[in-house]
């Protein structure tokens, strides 16, 4: 298997949490995006070469180097013509975490960072990544650990040159993924954390049924009794929610915030659009045209 990819649902930790990890080994042609995260992804480079479009920029990646793409920033690289491409990759948020990446000189200015230890990064994300399959307490406190010894072994190498140079006050609002629930039921709160890490995700009632060992028909059950909608609503309203935050903090395609909140179709975003905001998602962006 040439891609794995684990995510991660375990919301105790506000400063500093991990949202899914993985890996891409020996990929040929491979390219990514263009797309917008609502977190930081931290991608490391194993093998290969590719180019790097930001901000209308271009930057060259290379094995040794991490790359890390911004909340509410639109994204696309492109490995080298028949190189092989292989990189491991932590999709990161939490109160604190701008704070541990400007410590490390990494912003959105300068994204690109060059790992002084590459082996013992590759090796501390792997062991994240081993750690997101044990779906208990001991794996997902054990995961959270590597998660900041990943962080550690990052500024043990660049303490000297930059040292706390973020102070905590200047921590712009970045992704908490601060969350209100629907229910005090535990059940219904796994569902709609499950919910809220995967919308982006092919997710279904059944595979959704199935993390928490409930039959498909008792849980969708359990859940319109809780929260007063069904669990594929709950999915659709989140994944507009989300569109909408695209169109009006971005410019990119409405086919590509579609790809980006997990539907593959444009015209059935479309048409989830208009009967959720009574308007096309064009007429909605014209209503709340993009920052730029």
């Amino acid at each position: 298997m040439d891609y794995i990819e684990k995510r991660f649902c375990y919301t105790v930790p506000a400063d500093l949490n991990l949202y899914y990890c993985g890996k891409r080994i020996k990929t040929k042609n491979h390219s990514y995006g263009p797309q917008v995260r609502d977190h930081f992804l931290l991608v490391y480079i194993k093998e290969g070469n590719a180019i790097l479009s930001l901000r209308n920029k271009h930057y060259t990646l290379s094995s040794g180097q991490l790359l890390c793409m911004f909340p509410g920033e639109k994204i696309y690289y492109t490995a080298t013509e028949g190189s092989l491409w292989s990189n491991l990759w932590v999709g990161v948020y939490g109160i604190h975490a701008d704070y541990y990446l400007k410590n490390l000189g990494i912003t959105r200015k300068y994204p690109v960072y060059n790992c002084p230890q590459p082996d013992e990064t590759e090796k501390i994300i792997d062991e994240i990544i081993e750690a997101a399959e044990i779906n208990n307490a001991y794996g997902k406190i054990k995961t959270i650990s590597r998660l900041y010894a990943f962080f550690a072994s990052l500024h043990s190498c660049s303490a000297e040159q930059f040292s706390d140079i973020a102070p905590v006050w200047d921590i712009h609002g970045s992704d908490t993924h601060e969350i209100t629930y629907l229910s005090d039921n535990l059940y219904i709160r796994e569902a709609e954390n499950y919910i809220r890490f995967h919308y982006d995700s092919d997710i279904s009632i059944h595979s959704l049924a199935n993390t928490l060992n409930l039959s498909t028909e008792y849980f969708s059950r359990l859940f319109k009794s809780e929260t007063g909608i069904t669990p594929q609503k709950m999915i659709i309203k989140y994944r507009i929610e989300k569109a909408c935050t695209l169109l009006k903090s971005t410019s990119l395609s409405i086919a590509e915030i579609a790809h980006c909140v997990g539907i593959h179709d444009q015209r059935y975003f479309s048409k989830l659009f208009k009967l959720n905001k009574n308007c096309s998602p064009s007429e909605y962006r014209g209503k709340h045209p993009p920052i730029r």
